[in-house]
């Protein structure tokens, strides 16, 4: 048995994150042990090196992301794609403050990150912004992150900085001979919202069947589904639609380069005013908690234009 210690996981930061990491890990063939230590943010990995190895254990922790901060406007018709190779981006927290950091250079729409070693990162960046693989190394090797952020006090709103750990290398940069443009860009920023898709088990069982049940589908376009905040809320809004009766599934859809939802639902229950009175402008929701019980809690979303009902044969 071999021990993997790792410190400045962001993300172990009580008994829950705690407890979420161990269970992470016990998915990992291989891994017999977990210690964690939330007041430096550090663990403590017993593993079977005849099984498996640190690789797999940073694999396990990674988290991949696809981070869009803007759609280029039409007189950025192509965008340069940059590769990065970047130490340090071991969980989601450092992926988070990474993105907070390429977001202070001007000309930067977007970019994912996959596992590797170095971590795999590309960026889609503004070719008449001139960034530099020194504009990166500047932003990337540094020990803290400070950003402007906003706070309310007695005295009205005020500007302060809030700093951020960080402890990323930049290890390689190269650029893309081949561009691509800002359709395919929207595209590839899509494909983290695809993964919002669901189908509602418990209302198929009931309505499922089109010839008894026929259904209708209601779009909304949803361009704030592209902030990560939004994105991070949804779960509660897809929870809620789960418990509604007659609601069978929703998905997104990119349209015109513009994110769309689509609420799949039984014609005789539901119609255009009901789904956006009842539902999109909902004073509580109803969403079902781990153990199956119920809860009300306050809408996480908000819907501020009106969708209609489209025809089923609507295709991606």
């Amino acid at each position: 048995m071999q021990t993997y210690k790792m410190e400045g996981l962001q993300t172990v930061k009580c008994y829950g994150s705690s407890m979420a990491f161990k269970a992470k890990m016990e998915t990992v063939q291989g891994v017999h042990g977990v210690k964690t230590f939330v007041n430096r943010h550090g663990v403590e990995v017993y593993y079977d090196p005849a099984v498996t190895d640190t690789v797999q254990i940073l694999k396990a922790i990674f988290r991949p992301t696809i981070r869009k901060y803007s759609l280029p406007a039409e007189n950025v018709p192509m965008l340069t794609v940059v590769n990065l190779g970047v130490e340090g981006l071991h969980d989601a927290m450092d992926m988070a403050y990474f993105g907070m950091a390429l977001d202070q250079i001007d000309g930067i729409y977007g970019f994912t990150s996959e596992f590797d070693c170095p971590v795999k990162i590309t960026v889609y960046v503004d070719p008449a912004a001139g960034i530099t693989e020194e504009t990166f190394a500047k932003t990337i090797d540094v020990k803290e992150l400070v950003v402007k952020s906003k706070v309310k006090t007695a005295e009205g709103v005020k500007e302060i900085d809030k700093t951020y750990p960080m402890h990323t290398d930049l290890r390689s940069y190269s650029v893309d001979e081949q561009p691509v443009t800002r359709e395919e860009f929207a595209q590839i920023m899509f494909k983290d919202i695809e993964k919002l898709d669901g189908k509602f088990l418990a209302n198929t069982e009931k309505w499922g069947d089109d010839a008894q049940f026929p259904k209708a589908v209601y779009e909304i376009a949803y361009p704030l589904i592209d902030k990560m905040l939004v994105r991070n809320s949804f779960p509660y809004f897809k929870s809620f639609l789960s418990t509604t009766d007659g609601i069978v599934s929703v998905e997104w859809v990119l349209r015109d380069m513009v994110p769309v939802m689509r609420i799949h639902y039984v014609k005789s229950m539901w119609d255009d005013d009901r789904i956006w009175n009842e539902i999109l402008q909902a004073p509580k929701w109803k969403i079902r908690m781990m153990d199956d019980s119920f809860q009300e809690v306050d809408p996480r979303l908000k819907f501020t234009e009106q969708g209609k009902t489209v025809e089923e044969t609507a295709v991606k």
